[in-house]
């Protein structure tokens, strides 16, 4: 019998290639965690989509922990995910010892920066970094905003404090955060996360308005993807234009948040 954690039950249903919502981002930070003490197992961009290289993190994990290598978080493979991240202490990374400054570089820096970048989504003063490993100008000032809105000396340098507030932080963060504006307008063209975000929302609003018609969550805004926002503003008295500026982003939010009201 195939028994869930009580802490982070199995969801029901398979997680594999196009999955996206709440449960892959658990499990894309829950293999993040694990990946620090397994690194064969790559680092993963924790945007809530299960693309190829969320499938092959699962398949490493899988094959180091004997399981079926079929890439598919099915009940076995989430509970054993779920097991190996309880039993890191904290669910964290410690502290690796050494202040982090400007010209730091290699897996530590790399861990902050993505930690900084998940913040950011609830703390839209931080700026967007570059998950490459190496502490630069800007990454000094997001520690800076950051040691700033959390009442920390504000030196820019990571020492053990400041790790230890980013990891509790990022912790923190809830299962499914609402992503502000960004100050781009997406519209047909448009590619990259910003418009995976988009097209979850539509989806996740979609489920409730069946007129909106389903998109695939690949990050590229296309002719479905066009549609979809088009209906979205007809139905809510939006400009119907098939651009989704701040109007469209900040009314996809409030349908978005009323839907997770009423789960």
């Amino acid at each position: 019998m195939n028994v869930s954690y009580a802490s982070d039950p199995f969801p029901g249903t398979n997680l594999r290639i196009g999955s996206s919502g709440s449960d892959v981002l658990k499990m894309q930070r829950f293999l993040n965690v694990i990946g620090r003490q397994y690194p064969s197992i790559p680092v993963l961009k924790e945007d809530n989509f299960f693309g190829y290289k969320t499938e092959q993190a699962v398949r490493i994990f899988q094959r180091l922990f004997a399981l079926s290598d079929d890439g598919i978080i099915g009940v076995l493979t989430w509970n054993k995910i779920v097991s190996v991240h309880d039993g890191i202490p904290g669910g964290t990374v410690p502290y690796p010892g050494t202040p982090l400054i400007v010209g730091s570089r290699g897996e530590a820096v790399m861990h902050m920066q993505r930690q900084l970048n998940r913040i950011r989504q609830s703390y839209p003063a931080l700026p967007s970094l570059q998950e490459d490993g190496i502490f630069g100008p800007k990454m000094r000032e997001a520690v800076i905003i950051f040691q700033q809105l959390f009442l920390l000396p504000a030196h820019g340098a990571i020492e053990e404090s400041t790790w230890n507030a980013i990891e509790k932080a990022a912790g923190n963060l809830p299962d499914d955060p609402l992503v502000p504006w960004d100050g781009t307008v997406l519209s047909y063209g448009s590619i990259g996360g910003q418009t995976i975000i988009l097209q979850q929302y539509l989806n996740d609003i979609g489920d409730a308005y069946p007129a909106i018609p389903a998109v695939a969550a690949d990050g590229k805004f296309g002719v479905e993807t066009q549609n979809a926002v088009m209906m979205f503003q007809h139905l809510f008295d939006l400009k119907v234009d098939g651009r989704v500026g701040e109007k469209t982003w900040n009314r996809l939010l409030q349908m978005k948040s009323y839907l997770m009201r009423q789960e």
